[in-house]
């Protein structure tokens, strides 16, 4: 998945800016998606319009295709002027950014695969006759890279995790941001605006707390944090983005099931029914339960607390309470966190496999917060 994840965060240069304009103006778009013949516009089906607005931590883009339009979420670090010829500026309703632009097709589609993957499986058809014309078109001489690189190639929904994610300079009030959410919600599976109140809660000056939150939410998509995982939400605000804590790395397929079903928070027939929702969250919570436990380990959100708290060096206390075979409990309380976590260290009969290990009896080991019964 690393390999095929592409940082899309490319500064928009005076020179990148020259080149997609040239290339617009190769494509004979004219500066837009339409060409001029006497003075009035000619649709061309290379270029497309879309219009896309700037919030807090997404942009939302709104794409026009024939009488049809569609709408999709992708990251704020996306700097539209590399990746399409914006037209126009303005502030809608008065305050929000908001530009048009034309977007080849080459980058419309690796766009859509990115962040809209239903879109663009809608469009396929269209935007594929579209690619064969613009090659076509353009065979005697230099194709139009339209922003070219900040799309070598479509990169996955979900950030890798980065080898050197813990010298990515993590504040700690960030790590605590998410270990009080897990605590709160006791589930592997939060919402972006849980973290976003326990980080509130924690910085009282404003512009420290949103000079922190901006970079808490930028390490989280960009796999700077440990084992903390990112999906699209069921709105276009990143308060309901779905963020995912695991104990353990998660692979490329978990991720992509996870990322699946995480679309199902945006299913029409869910929208707005929470009952369906919560259960969608168990589900995914459960999953991450399964893929992190085994008949000598059973995980739980208190492992991935405080596996958490011990990788960014959290001070913890620790306190055993174990038997001369070393069975029993250890203690951990995490300053700053009222609950201790409680890890269960036993020995597990029915895990026994008599036939390769002579009987030998293994160690098991279970995880939860000390308030809940076991």
């Amino acid at each position: 998945m690393g390999e095929k994840f592409l940082n899309l965060y490319v500064s928009n240069t005076v020179q990148v800016q020259k080149t997609i304009r040239a290339a617009a103006e190769a494509a004979g778009a004219g500066g837009g998606p339409a060409r001029q013949r006497n003075g009035a516009p000619e649709w061309s089906p290379e270029w497309y319009t879309i219009v896309v607005y700037e919030k807090m931590h997404v942009k939302k883009a709104v794409l026009y295709v024939g009488r049809k339009t569609y709408t999709f979420r992708m990251p704020a670090s996306i700097n539209v002027g590399n990746i399409a010829v914006i037209i126009k500026r303005w502030l809608a309703g008065g305050k929000t950014p908001a530009c048009s632009a034309s977007i080849h097709v080459k980058n419309l589609i690796k766009l859509l695969n990115a962040y809209a993957r239903d879109i663009a499986d809608e469009l396929e058809p269209i935007l594929r006759v579209a690619e064969a014309h613009a090659v076509i078109e353009h065979a005697d001489g230099a194709q139009p890279e339209a922003g070219g690189a900040p799309f070598a190639d479509a990169p996955d929904a979900v950030a890798p995790q980065r080898e050197d994610g813990l010298k990515q300079n993590i504040d700690q009030r960030e790590i605590m941001a998410i270990i009080k959410a897990i605590t709160k919600k006791r589930s592997f599976v939060l919402w972006y605006g849980d973290i976003y109140d326990e980080l509130r809660d924690l910085i009282e000056d404003d512009d420290e707390f949103h000079e922190i939150e901006n970079k808490l939410y930028e390490d989280i998509v960009e796999g700077r944090i440990k084992n903390v995982y990112r999906f699209w939400g069921p709105c276009d605000d990143s308060e309901c983005d779905v963020i995912v804590v695991s104990p353990a790395e998660l692979d490329e397929s978990q991720l992509k099931m996870l990322r699946e079903l995480s679309q199902l928070y945006s299913f029409k027939k869910y929208d707005g029914d929470e009952e369906e929702r919560e259960e969608l969250t168990l589900t995914l919570h459960n999953l991450v339960k399964m893929w992190n436990s085994g008949c000598l380990h059973a995980s739980g959100p208190a492992e991935a607390a405080y596996e958490l708290a011990k990788s960014y060096e959290l001070e913890i206390e620790e306190e055993e309470r174990l038997d001369r075979w070393r069975a029993g409990k250890i203690f951990y309380r995490i300053e700053g966190i009222d609950v201790r976590i409680v890890e269960d260290i036993g020995y597990c009969n029915g895990c026994m496999d008599f036939a390769t290990n002579d009987g030998f009896i293994e160690k098991c080991r279970s995880w939860h917060f000390e308030d809940e019964i076991t």
